[in-house]
């Protein structure tokens, strides 16, 4: 017969692969977007990183359309 602690170590296993297995799952709680979450900072980090990268994309793209127009 298994004691109190095996029993609570058994239940503490099986909430730890229960979590793991939902957070391996594509649309697991690793894969969260940023409308999901209720923290506003994050919010705000996710829409400056987002306009950042829209920002550089369009400056580099800029830049090698100028740099090739130079050379030509």
């Amino acid at each position: 017969m298994p004691s109190d602690g095996d029993s609570q170590r058994t239940d503490e296993s099986r909430r730890i692969l229960a979590r793991v297995s939902g957070e391996a799952e594509p649309g697991g709680a690793s894969h969260r977007v940023a409308g999901e979450t209720a923290d506003p900072i994050e919010k705000l980090g996710t829409r400056i990183a987002r306009t950042l990268s829209i920002a550089i994309t369009i400056a580099v793209i800029a830049w090698v359309v100028i740099y090739f127009l130079r050379i030509a």
